[in-house]
């Protein structure tokens, strides 16, 4: 027997270390990778641990204004009509709606929330003039940025937001790793003698 025989694992076995690993980022730019098999559990294993957790994954909505807290949400459901979409909903009792001074989610307050978002312009100058913090942020594990959230529906009536789920990971984990090149980058050309 060669020693090539001895590293092989069955699928199966694949499949069960990879529903172990804890490291997001690393799962999804790395061993979704591997094959389609590893892709497909890859994206189950986001599917059911990190979007349904709310200790894993937080959409927060930002106000452009200093007197209104952020809202947080958390994951409610996947949409019936398309679980390609995932909606997330306020969590009770922290957010702008049930604050003492509660808006409705059809108060123009709230409804600015995520009109800001929505009313972007791709120009770098629409993105920039008079946005004092961004219009959201996502949250998964400790990877935070304000990643586009692709085909953003929002119920004002309901105070829900949903968007694709898929899309919306595959860009934070692309703009996560970007920024660490990044970092990486800026560090090796400081050089620093001591």
């Amino acid at each position: 027997m060669s020693a090539e025989s001895n590293l092989y694992l069955p699928p199966e076995l694949w499949l069960r270390v990879l529903r172990q690993h804890t490291e997001p980022e690393h799962l999804w730019t790395h061993c979704r990778q591997v094959s389609s098999a590893w892709r497909t559990e890859v994206h189950h294993i986001f599917r059911e641990r990190y979007l349904q957790d709310p200790i894993m994954t937080e959409l927060r909505l930002h106000p452009d204004d200093e007197v209104h807290p952020n809202a947080k949400m958390h994951f409610d459901r996947f949409d019936t009509e398309d679980d390609s979409r995932c909606v997330f909903t306020e969590e009770k009792n922290t957010s702008l709606l049930s604050a003492p001074s509660a808006l409705q989610p059809s108060d123009p307050v709230w409804t600015k929330y995520v009109s800001n978002y929505l009313s972007r312009n791709d120009t770098e100058e629409e993105l920039w003039r008079g946005f004092k913090y961004p219009a959201h942020s996502i949250r998964v594990k400790g990877i935070i940025n304000d990643t586009e959230l692709p085909g953003i529906r929002v119920d004002y009536d309901k105070g829900e937001v949903s968007f694709q789920w898929l899309p919306m990971f595959e860009r934070l984990f692309r703009e996560a790793h970007a920024i660490e090149k990044g970092i990486e980058t800026w560090m090796q050309s400081v050089s620093i003698d001591w």
